[in-house]
């Protein structure tokens, strides 16, 4: 997870301390054939209390596109490993 650099730094709702920075991940929603990655998300990370979370809005859309993946998302082919 990188820190967006350009993202000032803002009030995190958990500690209220202005320490919470944009960061981008990849996310896994499902499981299986069902499965689907959501890349590069932008969530908030907060530097005093490690606390991530999501802004309302990137929440909104990750449920649509999650509801209608056929809609947003491309088939690819990835490699999956499993541990036991």
């Amino acid at each position: 997870m990188m820190p967006d650099k350009d993202s000032p730094a803002r009030v995190c709702v958990n500690c209220g301390e202005k320490t919470a920075i944009e960061i981008r991940r990849d996310e896994l929603f499902g499981q299986g054939k069902d499965a689907l990655i959501i890349e590069n998300i932008p969530m908030m990370k907060c530097l005093n209390c490690a606390i991530v979370y999501l802004e309302p809005e990137v929440s909104r859309m990750i449920d649509e596109i999650c509801a209608h993946p056929e809609q947003h998302a491309s088939v690819e082919t990835r490699a999956v490993a499993k541990i036991a």
